[in-house]
């Protein structure tokens, strides 16, 4: 997220609720903007939120553009699941499973 603007991901407000929507703000290193990565068949990885425990998803598996990415128990569905591709240098992006 935002490399060189120091720019991490969390979810609104830094919270823990349950479909809380994710944003992009000014990299402080709480444990609302660390997450854990954990490898899934297929070269795959589920994203973990350090301070809620759930996990990374594209809500409702959305396919178009602008669908809500949010935090949501982890349930181990293809819309909790990444790709983590190079994009560019230094950075990367994600690509969920479903999509």
């Amino acid at each position: 997220m935002g490399a060189s603007a120091n720019k991490c991901l969390q979810f609104v407000g830094g919270g823990t609720n349950e479909s809380a929507a994710a944003e992009v703000r000014t990299c402080a290193g709480a444990p609302a903007q660390q997450f854990k990565l954990a490898a899934v068949p297929g070269n795959y990885y589920t994203i973990t939120n350090v301070l809620s425990g759930k996990c990374l998803e594209i809500a409702g598996s959305g396919m178009n553009d602008g669908a809500i990415v949010q935090q949501f128990t982890c349930n181990k569905n293809p819309n909790q699941q990444w790709i983590i591709a190079d994009a560019s240098p230094g950075t990367y992006r994600l690509v969920a499973r479903h999509s």
